[in-house]
């Protein structure tokens, strides 16, 4: 890990100017909203009043196991205020990342196989293309998708998606994989609140014994919060036939409620339900987070509505953006709309949901989650018990961990989960998880995490069991 932290702090050291967001903007370190305490002392520089000079690194993450456990590392530059160069390495895959305002292209190469992932964002037409080619002993092939999003107005986007996937050989997941898919949906976003989508979709698909299927779905999601509650959901209802007749209906639904400004209650439930034979499978949850913060729900709060308008100003302008509702996907907006040549004229929106960010993050200090999933085809049943405890950062003032504290930050965390997989024919398997992460700043982290997992029904039927598994972890994400 010592080594982890001097590549940090080799790659912070690349140019003169270095540190958290990107975006222009007049400079925040007067702002009383960003002068918060952490850990670890303020990063040098800022880079928000002018371009960057040099090379600026804005992610990093590194991944360290135990013997024969998984490493892997992640970067990604900001190049001259100009583009982002990223390099990715998994064990024996290997990827890089080119990204700017309007392009977003990603190659990817393993020994079995090779892959290219590209988008266009136009005024009004998006397209995405992804290829790949597989050379792995249980199927060759090559796998082609195409999907192609035209905003007709500031909420409605019609999109088309097509999939052509030619492998040949045994392929036992999924279990009825589509070789040839066309979809044609819609995605409506109004204000900041709302979200809805839906898609036709008619494919071919094969199963692990090559029998091939035709299937016709039919495919909603939609997401809405209000000042206290939120709920987001999906369904989708299909039918198979050929060899093999079905039809099949999915259902999902997340309800979350604020109980106080500082305690918030979830409950979700799945269902999986042939419409021949009955419930196939189900799920459950039911969570509780306490917070030292006032919490915020993402889309209702000020950064939310922010997120909105400056979505809404970036179209007029040309660069057709969809609405998101999470840190990263808000720094990732951002750090495109600041390398567009209309940069100076969002450059307050820009700074202004930065902060929006930093002012309504939530800080939990504990919380307790119970998760429940059934095949009811095997009999088989997962239940998971969460429970985690967090300590913000002291503030000097004698303030206890679990206070009510505007000006909290986060800082340690402790979680533990056990897992208890009921397989069939009255056996149980067991598994455990802990994972202890510090907080340094609020660009920088790490994690430290030790697993032992339950054993699935086939590796209980082999008498085999994955090892033990040991995790270390450092990510660094600047201006998040």
């Amino acid at each position: 890990m010592n080594l982890a932290l001097g590549t940090l702090a080799a790659a912070l050291a690349l140019s003169p100017q270095t540190g958290a967001p990107v975006e222009p903007g007049p400079d925040p370190s007067g702002d009383a909203a960003l002068e918060l305490e952490y850990a670890l002392p303020e990063l040098r520089g800022r880079c928000l009043s002018e371009p960057c000079a040099g090379s600026i690194l804005t992610d990093l993450t590194l991944d360290l196991g135990e013997p024969g456990g998984p490493e892997a590392g992640e970067t990604r530059l900001l190049v001259h205020d100009r583009f982002y160069f990223g390099l990715r390495a998994d064990g024996e895959s290997r990827g890089l990342s080119f990204e700017t305002t309007r392009w977003d292209v990603r190659i990817e190469h393993a020994d079995d196989a090779a892959g290219l992932r590209a988008e266009y964002r136009g005024h009004r037409l998006r397209l995405r293309t992804t290829a790949s080619d597989h050379r792995e002993e249980a199927g060759d092939g090559l796998v082609l998708g195409l999907e192609a999003a035209l905003r007709l107005s500031p909420d409605l986007e019609i999109v088309v998606a097509a999939l052509e996937d030619d492998r040949t050989g045994f392929l036992p997941d999924p279990f009825l994989r589509p070789t040839s898919s066309l979809a044609v949906g819609a995605l409506w976003q109004h204000g900041a609140r709302l979200d809805l989508g839906g898609f036709l979709r008619s494919e071919t698909v094969v199963t692990p014994a090559g029998l091939e299927l035709d299937r016709q779905a039919i495919e909603l999601e939609g997401a809405y919060e209000a000042n206290r509650w939120s709920l987001d959901g999906g369904f989708s209802l299909d039918e198979t036939s050929g060899r093999i007749d079905r039809r099949e209906a999915i259902a999902d639904l997340r309800f979350s409620y604020l109980v106080t400004p500082h305690l918030v209650a979830t409950a979700a439930a799945g269902e999986r339900y042939d419409l021949d034979l009955g419930s196939v499978a189900s799920s459950s949850e039911l969570e509780v987070t306490y917070f030292a913060t006032r919490f915020g729900f993402n889309r209702s709060a000020a950064a939310g509505r922010r997120t909105a308008e400056l979505v809404r100003r970036a179209r007029e302008l040309g660069f057709n953006e969809r609405r998101v509702h999470d840190d990263e996907g808000r720094r990732r907006l951002r750090q495109r709309l600041a390398l567009s040549g209309a940069g100076d004229e969002l450059a307050t929106l820009i700074d202004d949901l930065y902060r929006e960010n930093i002012d309504e993050r939530n800080v939990p200090v504990g919380g307790i989650a119970l998760r429940r999933d059934r095949d009811e085809v095997d009999g088989s049943e997962l239940r998971e018990t969460e429970v985690f405890v967090a300590i913000p950062w002291p503030r000097g003032d004698g303030t206890r961990p679990w206070s009510h504290d505007a000006a909290a930050t986060d800082f340690l965390r402790f979680t533990y989960s056990q897992t208890e997989r009921d397989i069939s024919r009255g056996f149980t398997t067991e598994g455990e998880r802990l994972a202890f992460d510090v907080s340094l700043r609020r660009e920088l982290g790490l994690r430290f995490s030790w697993e032992v997992p339950a054993a699935t029904g086939l590796e209980f039927a082999l008498r085999t069991q994955q090892p033990r598994r040991f995790l270390a972890q450092l990510v660094y994400r600047q201006g998040i």
